[in-house]
């Protein structure tokens, strides 16, 4: 048995595999937004089934972000742990919420006048709490009230065993899944939750109160957050127990990219959407900390786009708006409907050059913590 203080334990301050796919998710969040119908051409079939693949960046991104987060004795206790989640989460999505309404205010005047900017401004609330600002800024509010899990997790850690935390995450997950599945779950871009029960409540309407609005998000984002929570707590007690040469052996690394690749390739048509988002996070969880110690040799650059990671998710929709343009002017027809081939071209210039902003970012130290989080 492993003790929290193990010098073992604490080189999960660094693993190379969840660094190694920190960046692959934050490719595949880019890859996904280059192949959405909001270019405004034709999307090829195969295209489509393509970018479903990639739909695990999210859910992964909350299993990484919980299972660092439960592993910190001081987690939930202390205002040091609350403190660092306003610095590297609040108030970089205020600055670039700030950053992002600001650019698509100047965009939608120069477009359109006036009237698009007063359209795009016409929801504050969505602006200020629900990231509103720019389709992708969504996570960073729905993971800092999603921490507020962490307290249910704390005031329930008394040596209770991996699989009391696991059946915890089971009845969340049935939870989340019931919300979503009944029309009631956090709806993007109409920053809503719970519309369809509060329809039935009080009438026809949609038009949620303010205080009311805001509470039934939050709601709505606990409840997703609650199954990571408690699944990276079952899975932080293996390691305690078992240690970390149990998760790196082989068979656990087929057993996690097994159980991603099974969740990814049925889709959200034959699993539930939200017990395949899970199944695809933890799955790729194990499997990143089962070959840490195998990647050394590549160390460096690993250790690179991880870090730069959340700055690259931040950052990419400007530079996408940068290269697609770029690339119609190459000629060979990849503006003029969406392919795989053009998802490729855009996806892969936009991620290299997104990580080259976000390392030039990284050397101005008073702001690249709060602008990138390095």
């Amino acid at each position: 048995m492993i003790e929290r203080s193990s010098p073992e334990l604490e080189r999960l301050q660094r693993l190379l595999g969840i660094d190694l796919w920190r960046g692959i998710a934050a490719y595949a969040v880019i890859l996904v937004h280059s192949g959405d119908r909001t270019w405004g051409v034709p999307v090829d079939d195969a295209a489509t089934t393509f970018r479903l693949a990639f739909y695990f960046a999210v859910p992964f991104f909350l299993a990484a972000a919980f299972f660092f987060m439960v592993k910190k004795p001081e987690v939930g206790r202390s205002g040091q742990f609350w403190r660092s989640r306003v610095e590297r989460l609040a108030i970089p999505y205020l600055m670039w919420s700030v950053f992002y309404v600001v650019l698509r205010s100047a965009r939608a005047y120069l477009g359109a006048g006036v009237k698009a900017v007063k359209s795009y401004l016409d929801d504050p609330l969505a602006l200020l709490f629900f990231g509103g600002a720019s389709y992708h800024l969504y996570f960073l509010p729905l993971l800092f009230v999603g921490t507020l899990s962490i307290l249910a997790v704390c005031w329930l850690d008394r040596r209770r065993s991996p699989l009391t935390f696991a059946g915890l995450s089971l009845v969340f997950l049935i939870l989340s899944q019931l919300t979503f599945s009944s029309g009631n779950g956090f709806q993007l871009g109409a920053y809503v939750a719970f519309e369809s029960l509060f329809s039935r409540g009080f009438g026809a309407t949609t038009a949620q109160p303010f205080p009311i609005r805001l509470v039934l998000v939050c709601v709505a984002w606990l409840l997703r957050c609650l199954p990571y929570a408690f699944m990276a707590k079952a899975l932080d007690r293996l390691l305690v127990e078992k240690g970390l040469a149990w998760v790196s052996r082989p068979r656990m690394a087929l057993a996690g990219f097994f159980t991603f690749g099974v969740a990814n390739a049925l889709g959200s048509d034959l699993l539930p959407r939200e017990v395949r988002a899970l199944c695809m996070a933890f799955g790729l969880l194990v499997f990143s900390l089962s070959i840490s110690r195998y990647l050394n040799r590549f160390s460096d650059l690993i250790v690179s786009v991880g870090r730069c990671s959340f700055g690259i998710y931040l950052a990419h929709p400007i530079v996408m708006n940068l290269v697609k343009p770029a690339i119609s002017k190459l000629g060979l027809g990849l503006s003029d409907r969406v392919s795989i081939a053009s998802m490729l071209w855009i996806s892969l210039s936009s991620f290299v050059l997104s990580w080259l902003a976000v390392l030039m970012v990284a050397k101005v130290k008073p702001i690249s913590k709060y602008v990138v989080g390095i």
